[in-house]
């Protein structure tokens, strides 16, 4: 999502989704990560996402919102859920369920919008765990 005035721009927001659909890859990276990324922790919370998204939804039937970021400057003006609204419409219109793994911060956010949780996911990490929300959103479901 772009904001700006007078011809510049910046990017504010932004969505990662998944439509339902075969599978070409899983757990390649289209880029190279930053350098001085732990491999190690990279790779065993991504296999730890798949395996939930696995235990949980379809690729085949169900939609997924991967990543939803607002730029703190930005945060609690709605731009969160407008982005949400045309996914959820065009997820409704298939009358298929969308998953996600929320954040603490995101989750009221989809609660609001209609998930549920559905189970807590835990990623051990050198710095401690980290923890997510299982959540899935039946259609139509939400404000």
């Amino acid at each position: 999502m772009l904001v700006g005035e007078k011809g510049f721009y910046e990017i504010v927001a932004f969505a990662k989704v998944r439509y339902p659909g075969p599978v070409d890859s899983k757990g390649d990276f289209e880029e190279e990560p930053p350098e001085g990324t732990d491999m190690r922790t990279l790779g065993r919370w991504l296999e730890n996402m798949d395996a939930y998204y696995e235990k949980h939804a379809s690729y085949e039937k169900d939609f997924y919102l991967h990543v939803l970021c607002v730029h703190p400057s930005s945060q609690r003006q709605g731009l969160g859920k407008k982005l949400l609204t045309r996914f959820l419409a065009d997820a409704d219109k298939e009358h298929a369920r969308v998953y996600l793994q929320a954040t603490a911060l995101g989750h009221p956010l989809y609660v609001r919008c209609g998930w549920v949780d559905v189970e807590d996911m835990v990623t051990r990490t050198p710095e401690g765990a980290a923890f997510w929300k299982c959540m899935m959103r039946e259609p139509g479901a939400g404000e």
